[in-house]
């Protein structure tokens, strides 16, 4: 299903948040919430297989969300009151919330905080863990981390974004391509950047960073489950801190998904249709 057109509005501050979504809304939304560095159409794929009404935002900073300069707030706890605002101005009653990594620490925010207007919640290969927990396994500071997790700024040219993305679209990597495009801005000189940025890239990391996701875990009452992509050693590290607070709670459902990739909404849209669909379902009620 093709999510509609672009609109906006403004939050308290002043900035414009803008959405994809059905003017009509026939049914409790699905609520997208995109990762780090990514906008609103990387969901695009999913959506074509989803049968129902579907809201994809451009969170702050990203995609046209480009009011908030580096020096706005990128906290989680900020973010999240964006998407409780938007539900606000659509008068959405009650919806389901989906999280791709950076994004599920979004959702996982939004099922805490407004957990009356969220009947189910999903995260994605995220939220359930955090950057934070490569220490000091992995890394020895935050700095460190900080320097491990600093992207490439690129200039990129095509050949190397699609080189990049081949590995999660098979022979034919142009769909990949088609909804991470608004990913990327031209950089001047025909070759390409993010759209995001290395500041503002940097201050939303911090801002997970400093999420306190673990307190959070422990607050959940709504029905959530949690997808871990089992295919990178280095982010197992992680993953495993939060696996026994996850299984002492009955309304967390872990599932692992073995040989997917992080960027599993890309890799394998239909399955991540098909699990989104089936969770509205059991908990449209």
């Amino acid at each position: 299903m093709n999510i509609g057109q672009s609109a906006s509005f403004c939050v308290q501050s002043g900035e414009r948040i803008f959405y994809r979504g059905q003017s009509h809304l026939t049914d409790p939304p699905i609520i997208l919430l995109h990762g780090l560095s990514q906008q609103s159409r990387y969901w695009q794929l999913v959506e074509h297989e989803l049968q129902r009404s579907c809201i994809a935002v451009d969170l702050r900073g990203h995609g046209d969300s480009q009011d908030f300069g580096p020096d706005s707030h990128f906290s989680i706890e900020s973010v999240a009151q964006d998407v409780i605002d938007l539900m606000d101005v659509l008068d959405i009653s009650s919806a389901h919330i989906v999280g791709h990594s950076w994004g599920s620490s979004i959702a996982l925010r939004i099922a805490v905080s407004a957990s009356q207007r969220i009947l189910s919640c999903t995260l994605i290969d995220g939220g359930a863990f955090n950057p934070q927990d490569l220490i000091p396994n992995i890394v020895s500071s935050v700095d460190e981390l900080r320097e491990l997790l600093t992207p490439p700024t690129g200039p990129f040219t095509r050949e190397m974004l699609v080189n990049h993305y081949q590995e999660l679209g098979g022979t034919d990597s142009s769909p990949v391509l088609e909804a991470v495009s608004e990913t990327y801005v031209d950089s001047g000189s025909g070759d390409f950047v993010t759209k995001l940025g290395l500041t503002r890239h940097m201050k939303v990391l911090d801002g997970l960073l400093a999420y306190n996701y673990l307190a959070d875990i422990q607050k959940i009452r709504v029905p959530t489950w949690v997808v871990i992509c089992r295919s990178d050693d280095l982010w197992n590290v992680a993953k495993a801190e939060s696996i026994p607070l996850l299984l002492n709670n009955d309304l967390i459902h872990v599932q692992n998904w073995y040989g997917c990739l992080h960027d599993v909404p890309l890799q394998r849209p239909s399955s991540v249709a098909e699990l989104i669909s089936t969770i509205a379902t059991l908990t449209d009620d």
